[in-house]
């Protein structure tokens, strides 16, 4: 090092530190604080900043060198800027080191060594400038050991496949300028960047690197050393070591800024289409899911509530109006749309316990009143003499052009159009009334002037930057930014039902890293309705969960109904629809928040319009069975969401995320982790009615029937997708778990578990415990799922109490522990918590039953049957499915519960999923099957086993008339059978009997089967 590079690398250090680098040497001081230094070329400079043990962040440039007194400039996806600095820094010339990591740099190259001293110094990258002089610059990464790379935000790649990382993937690209619409299978999806990627080797090896960059980027992971190249002056990057993937997540989440806790309606059925012409339509869709016994949280508006666009007529465009169609003006008047009164049509759907979410667009059309009003320096504006000046701000462009009309684009990134549009528009005709859902459509920007001028972000030595290409990847965040800080800035005021201070919830298309911090969900776009669109967007799902987003979802059935199998823009065929919308619901309702159907019935005009109500299309029944199911979850889903909020966990990860060291999970997109103990495989192919599922080391109990399997990293075969007649995605629960429920029956309304008039409220604690090895705890958080408070920089702060349950496992006993429920902020509990309730455990035990249930000490009574159960207030019965019931009767929360189960051994039991191929439509006949044991019929016609015909769909019966189509070709019948012995070899058969009444047995041998020596005991196959 010469002197001149020691003379830049002092700036700013005291005057010890500096005698030490005289002797090359550095000591960071007992008290630790953020240390900066810099490296520099005859053409380039490196500053690194030590912002904490485990995160380093960089800046990269041939620009002029900024002062090193001031921090990194940080774009709006950080959120945290005010790091403490290491705990102790050593450095030697061109070595840096905390107690966790230790950088060598080059200063010939500026090229970025980096070590994890928590393991032995390992390398984990060598990083290299490349192309600093170029605009599109970045650098090579050096791959070490890592063999895998997750996240980088959204970008749907493989069709049909839910699997892969990046390094499988190969090339994750933005578009002209980053964010975007992407074509994908005749339809389109988001492209989303998010610059963070987590790198994974062997022996829990990893690290993360979050590029802080607004702009075009492209990373290459085909090949040795990994390549990285983005537009932009200078290159700003965190480099975050840890223990584990959850350990770097919780870095970046705290980086970036944590998700607020969503309204508990979110986690719900929001029904939607594009769109709904009034509210007679939206009236029918209520009426027909309640008829039904569906549980509802709300409707969702497109854009036909402020009266609409018309396709290539701009001078019919309403876009921007942000008000109700009320037929207020013979503008309006002209059009199908007609939503009068509608404060009073809220506080209507308000009383039966469903909300609204209302769309709105960043654009306003010169056809509507919006155009005029608003200041015309919160729009977008034009250059002047090819440059973009501030002083020309009240020119705005209006001629930006779209499907929407013609007008002025608004500026997000000038916090007055934010104030502006929240005021005038959206506080008085939605948040006011009681309208807090928010869909944020567009806002890549879909539609723009590349050369548009805006009022700029980031400020450096040579002025604002403040063209399109500084802001589009931002653009969204900031407009989710703005509507969180117009509640923000109307906190204490009561909304027209009485609400102080309701959580916002946002429905958003596009972001940037740190969206997840106002309040958003992200979904996929228009997404194609077809089955190997859903498979990718698993994919996209799981880079999704890796770069902050926790809450995500699809247009369940899919936005463009004319890419079903066979099917176009007249609606010809629909053979295939009836099993898509069914598996794609069933999908949604582990998966997604919002749990929303959505479809294009505005611009593709069919007959008979194309349904998402689910109790319109699909499998009626298995639709009611996998929403009622999400129902009874949501405490533990709303729980997690807390963790997420409190800690940075994801709600629903690859299992890799846990398991990081299984070789076997390092690609897996197609099965999701619901919190850490819920493994959910997904089902998306048609004719699909098995799957093989991956359970990790372990113990797992199957969700649907309590079998239990112990793994070693195993793959269980052919797991039913069908039980009974519903579709049920194959779902395995670690052993262990502890899952807070909620009652849910058909008298269930909503996500709060309201019921009508005059029925009794079903407030009980519902705990659903996988009796483990080892003693395991859950917390379950409760708040009144509606309001929040704000600290005083706008963050979120909720009053909510905590309720922790302990598992304890002992020698043929199990003790569940229920605590005293804690409050936290605030000196009461918040408004409508239960304060007494009963408290019910259902207890999933192996190969056991009760012989006693203590409950406090005091023996509970035995019922013998589930009916006296039922009607019980308190007491214990052994059900059946391993399963043991208890309830206490009802206490104060306040009080310590718990319950002892004393267990004793009985026999084992199996199970087989018996298939029959080929076999007759339902119509045309049913199905049994017969066997050589008394649970098979005993080869007794009278007593055979019926199954069901869970793959028998229109497109068999009335195939498309040309084509290579997917799915079989005839009905496939199952049914799963249990009760069996163990290690027993079986036979059996098929047979039909028709519509009238004759018997067709299958042709053939018997089938030969032998069970396994307990539990699921595989699939045994037959065909006509």
């Amino acid at each position: 090092m010469n002197f001149h590079q020691l003379r830049t690398l002092t700036v700013g250090l005291t005057f010890s530190t500096f005698l030490g680098l005289l002797n090359g040497i550095v000591i960071q001081p007992a008290t630790a604080e953020v240390f900066r230094t810099r490296f520099k070329t005859d053409s380039a400079y490196l500053i690194v900043e030590v912002l904490d043990d485990d995160l380093i962040h960089f800046e990269l440039s041939t620009q002029p060198l900024p002062s090193l007194t001031r921090p990194i400039y940080t774009s709006p996806m950080v959120f945290k800027t005010d790091y403490s600095g290491p705990s102790r820094l050593f450095q030697q010339f061109n070595q840096l080191e905390t107690e966790a990591i230790k950088l060598t740099i080059d200063p010939e190259t500026l090229c970025i060594s980096a070590y994890d001293k928590t393991r032995s110094a390992a390398l984990l990258t060598r990083l290299c400038p490349r192309d600093l002089e170029q605009e599109f610059k970045g650098f090579s990464i050096e791959p070490g050991t890592m063999e895998h790379v997750y996240g980088l935000g959204q970008q749907f790649t493989r069709l049909g496949s839910a699997d892969g990382d990046w390094t499988t993937l190969g090339v994750r690209e933005g578009m002209e300028f980053g964010n975007g619409f992407q074509g994908f299978q005749n339809a389109a999806v988001g492209n989303v960047q998010i610059p963070v990627y987590y790198a994974l080797g062997p022996d829990n090896l990893n690290y993360a690197l979050f590029v802080d960059n607004v702009y075009k980027q492209q990373w290459d992971f085909r090949q040795s050393p990994w390549q990285a190249r983005m537009f932009g002056d200078r290159l700003r990057f965190y480099l975050m070591v840890g223990s584990s993937l959850p350990d770097l997540r919780a870095d970046f989440m705290e980086l970036t800024g944590r998700p607020p806790v969503p309204p508990r309606k979110a986690f719900g059925l929001w029904v939607s289409e594009f769109g709904y012409d009034n509210w007679e339509q939206v009236d029918a869709l209520k009426a027909g899911l309640r008829a039904n016994h569906f549980p509802l949280d709300g409707f969702v508006l497109d854009l036909n509530w402020f009266g609409g666009v018309a396709l290539e007529n701009p001078a019919k465009s309403n876009m921007g109006r942000l008000d109700w169609d009320e037929n207020q003006s013979e503008f309006l008047r002209n059009n199908n749309y007609f939503f009068p009164d509608p404060s009073r049509k809220i506080q209507e759907y308000i009383e039966d316990y469903i909300g609204l979410m209302a769309i709105e667009e960043s654009y306003l059309a010169n056809t509507v009143d919006t155009f005029q009003e608003m200041p015309p320096d919160l729009t977008v504006y034009r250059r002047t003499q090819g440059n973009c000046h501030a002083r020309n701000q009240n020119q705005p462009a209006t001629d930006i052009a779209g499907f929407w009309g013609i007008g002025r684009m608004i500026d997000w990134s000038d916090p007055q159009a934010g104030i502006w549009i929240h005021r005038q528009r959206r506080y008085p005709n939605l948040v006011r009334q009681g309208i807090h859902g928010h869909w944020t459509d567009l806002g890549e920007p879909e539609t723009f002037d590349p050369r548009g001028c805006y009022e700029g972000v980031e400020m450096t030595q040579s002025g604002i930057k403040n063209e399109h290409p500084d802001l589009h990847n931002l653009y969204n965040l900031l407009w989710n930014q703005s509507i969180w800080q117009g509640y923000f800035a109307q906190r204490g005021r009561a909304d027209a039902l009485g609400t102080v201070n309701p959580r916002p919830f946002i429905l958003t298309r596009s972001g940037a890293a740190g969206t997840q911090r106002y309040g958003t969900a992200m979904w996929s776009g228009d997404i194609a309705s077809n089955l190997q669109s859903l498979a990718t967007h698993f994919n996209a799902q799981m880079h999704l969960a890796f770069s902050g987003i926790d809450y995500y979802g699809s247009d369940i059935g899919g936005f463009r109904r004319e890419v079903m199998p066979f099917n176009d823009k007249q609606g010809s065929y629909r053979g295939y629809e009836t099993e898509l919308y069914t598996q794609w619901f069933a999908n949604g309702a582990w998966f997604d928040l919002p749990v929303r159907p959505h479809t294009d019935n505005e611009f593709v005009v069919v007959n008979p319009p194309y349904e998402t109500s689910p109790d319109r299309v699909g499998n009626v029944e298995s639709n009611l069975a996998n929403l009622r199911q999400r129902y009874e979850l949501i405490p533990y889903y709303y729980s997690l969401a807390y963790r997420a909020y409190l800690f940075g966990e994801p709600l629903i990860p690859p299992p890799v995320f846990y398991d990081q060291t299984d070789q076997n999970l390092r690609q897996i997109g197609h099965q999701k982790l619901i919190g850490r103990d819920i493994l959910v495989g997904v089902v998306a192919q048609h004719g699909e009615y098995e799957r093989d599922v991956y359970l990790p080391q372990g113990q797992w109990v199957n969700y649907h029937s309590n079998e239990w399997s112990s793994s070693q990293g195993e793959w269980l075969k052919n797991v039913p997708v069908y039980r009974g007649e519903i579709l049920r995605l194959p779902t395995f629960v670690r052993a262990g778990a502890i899952l807070p429920l909620m009652a849910v029956d058909e008298n269930t309304l909503d996500g709060f578990g309201h019921r009508p008039p005059g029925d009794p409220p079903r407030n009980e604690l519902i705990l659903r415990v996988y009796s483990g090895s080892e003693p395991s705890s859950f917390t379950l958080y409760e708040d009144d799922g509606m309001t929040l408070k704000y600290l005083p920089d706008g963050s979120p702060i909720y009053q909510y109490r905590t309720t922790t349950i302990h598992q304890t496992p002992s020698d043929q006993k199990v003790r569940v522990i229920i605590e005293p429920t804690i409050n936290l902020n605030g000196q009461y509990p918040f408004l409508g918590a239960v304060e007494r309730r009963n408290n019910q455990v259902e207890l999933m035990v192996n190969q056991a039953e009760a012989t006693d249930v203590k409950f406090n000490g005091r023996a509970l009574e035995q019922h013998t049957s589930l009916l006296k159960f039922r009607l019980s207030d308190r007491g214990w019965y052994n059900a059946s499915n391993h399963k043991i019931l208890a309830k206490s009767g009802e206490m104060s929360v306040d009080r310590t519960k718990q319950f002892e189960f004393q267990l004793q051994t009985i026999p084992a039991q199996t199970s087989v999923n018996f298939v029959c191929g080929n076999g007759p439509t339902a119509t045309a006949g049913t199905v049994y099957i017969g066997g050589n044991h008394p649970e098979l019929g005993n080869w007794n016609l009278d007593q055979a086993i019926p199954l069901n015909p869970s793959i028998d769909y229109e497109y068999m019966t009335h195939p498309p008339t040309a084509g290579d189509r997917p799915g079989p070709r005839a009905t496939i019948w199952t049914g799963i059978v249990g009760n069996l012995p163990p290690n027993q070899a079986l036979e059996w058969k098929c047979l039909e009997r028709d519509s009238s009444g004759a018997i067709r047995w299958e042709p053939g041998a018997n089938h030969q089967h032998l069970t396994s020596s307990s539990g699921y005991t595989g699939r045994s196959y037959g065909q006509f």
